[in-house]
């Protein structure tokens, strides 16, 4: 079956919120660039036997993520501006800092081969950053098969696996280096537990969970993401050569009538190594949030008494970056089945820019983030006035005991967790589409 054109371009987002739900959001190239003043090239090496196996493998490298990036939701730097990667005959767009290791697959009787061999990230010359690669498999095949059937976007989680991870050690940068290269030694098959008991989840309704694991450098790693879980216990894998400190998010998501995420609450747990997590129900969603409509500024929501704050983000709409470049030989000499062959693969590729968390984040500048209030509240006054195909996103993040308004860290405490990081029990968030 032919690829249509909207089928196509609508496959670009379907992996924004891709291998990490750990996600983590897209910032414009361009901005991306102008923030980061160091460019740093390599390779990553490590990988399993490149077979034809009817598996993609690759790998992402990012910075390390401070306790305040997780909770503000500032993963904007975490993808790089879009470079050329090769994909049978053709040549298509995809983040600098995701690494495909050339490899040969078959689509239908068409072998295609799939080429990325270099990386390119950007550093800040007046930080320190700890490098780390992702690597992972992605069922290509399955995920083509659910791109078709137009499946929700949660459908494509456990299609895909982190099986793996490189680290450069904590250090500043001053200059541009080309050969920052990358050895995946750390293999993801220890295993932690999780005890949630909860009622089922209901129409339009799904249990995740995110693992995160305490880097060299003390800061956090993702490790494992799992959705529609079913069973009230489980595993999270973890590295076993790395910290002994993790944070576990359990919870439950609720689509909208357009499968877009709508709302989200959940555990925030920190544990040990052993100890594993113990749950019971889910957290009371946050109600009432409402905005005043288009050309308006004002976003309201039902007061929470519990001890937290409400992190306001306002995304405005802007063009979509990652798409096929000319290609460099004409599709349309190809058969209509080839073509069609050729643009799943692409396709495929596409997805494989990962965004963050969630698809709303996708392409969010880092100005989205308009700062913490209180949730006592109940009430917002936005910076700029809403457009239809704005979002709006109001993040609650209860604490188990009252904690000063968090701020941005100062550069030089930046790796210093805020205590609404340390004191985390619960993340609850709602998303408005304004039309």
């Amino acid at each position: 079956m032919h690829l249509s054109s909207t089928s196509f371009k609508k496959s670009f987002s379907v992996f924004s919120m891709g291998i990490m739900v750990l996600g983590l959001g897209v910032l414009a190239g361009q901005a991306h660039a102008q923030m980061k003043n160091v460019q740093l090239k390599g390779k990553v090496a490590g990988f399993p036997s490149l077979v034809k196996d009817d598996v993609l493998h690759g790998a992402l490298v990012l910075p390390s993520l401070r306790p305040m990036d997780i909770l503000s939701f500032q993963f904007a730097e975490l993808l790089s501006p879009p470079e050329p990667m090769k994909a049978g005959p053709m040549t298509v767009k995809a983040p600098g800092n995701l690494y495909i290791p050339t490899q040969r697959e078959s689509y239908g009787i068409l072998p295609i081969t799939l080429s990325k061999e270099s990386f390119t990230v950007f550093a800040d010359a007046q930080k320190n950053e700890e490098w780390v690669a992702l690597q992972f498999r992605a069922e290509h095949s399955k995920l083509l098969d659910a791109m078709e059937d137009k499946r929700p976007y949660l459908e494509y989680f456990p299609l895909i696996r982190i099986e793996s991870l490189g680290l450069i050690a904590d250090q500043r940068y001053d200059r541009d280096q080309e050969f920052m290269n990358i050895s995946l030694d750390h293999k993801i098959q220890s295993e932690e537990t999780f005890d949630w008991a909860r009622p089922a989840p209901g129409a339009g309704q799904a249990d995740l969970a995110l693992m995160l694991q305490q880097s060299p450098a003390g800061r956090w790693i993702v490790t494992d993401v799992q959705a529609k879980i079913q069973k009230q216990q489980g595993k999270l894998r973890t590295a076993a050569r790395l910290g002994n400190k993790f944070v576990g998010v359990i919870g439950r998501a609720q689509n909208n009538a357009e499968e877009n995420l709508e709302s989200f609450a959940g555990h925030f747990v920190h544990f040990e190594r052993g100890q594993g997590i113990s749950k019971e129900g889910i957290p009371q969603k946050l109600t009432g949030v409402q905005h005043g409509g288009k050309a308006s500024r004002a976003l309201k929501w039902d007061p929470v008494l519990d001890e937290g704050w409400m992190a306001v983000f306002h995304i405005q709409k802007v063009p979509t970056l990652f798409g096929p470049s000319k290609p460099e030989l004409a599709i349309a000499s190809a058969s209509p089945d080839a073509s069609a062959l050729f643009a799943k693969s692409l396709s495929m590729v596409a997805l494989l820019g990962m965004g963050g968390l969630f698809d709303m984040f996708k392409l969010a500048k880092p100005s989205s983030f308009l700062g913490w209030t209180s949730a006592r509240s109940g009430s917002f006054e936005l910076q700029r006035n809403i457009q239809a195909g704005d979002k709006i996103i109001a993040l609650f993040v209860g604490t188990a005991r009252p904690v000063n308004q968090p701020g941005f860290v100062p550069l030089e405490t930046e790796d210093s967790a805020d205590e609404i990081f340390s004191e985390a029990t619960n993340l609850r968030l709602v998303i408005l589409y304004p039309k």
